[in-house]
């Protein structure tokens, strides 16, 4: 893997001249385009985060999961704090 003077590679599994079409795509971007790919990757790691919690949690509705979820990325004290310690649902 070649590797260029003062860069260090992101990946192991990645060429040094993939990694700098890559960056040089991310460069190119405007900050708007930018913006809307992270946009996109929150909602779809948002969608995994749910679907792994109701596979732990088959009874749950989507409110307990959307609950969870929020205690998971915020912490549980947040979250009772904005919606009530009384609405958690138990063991989170």
């Amino acid at each position: 893997m070649e590797q260029t003077t003062g860069h260090q590679m992101q990946s192991r599994d990645t060429e040094a001249w993939a990694e700098r079409v890559l960056f040089d795509h991310w460069r190119r971007m405007e900050p708007v385009e930018k913006a809307a790919l992270l946009s996109d990757l929150c909602r779809s790691l948002h969608r995994l985060q749910l679907a792994g919690l109701a596979v732990r949690f088959p009874g749950a509705d989507a409110q307990e999961l959307e609950l969870r979820a929020a205690c998971g990325r915020l912490g549980r004290e947040l979250v009772a704090r904005v919606v009530g310690e009384e609405r958690l649902p138990e063991g989170v």
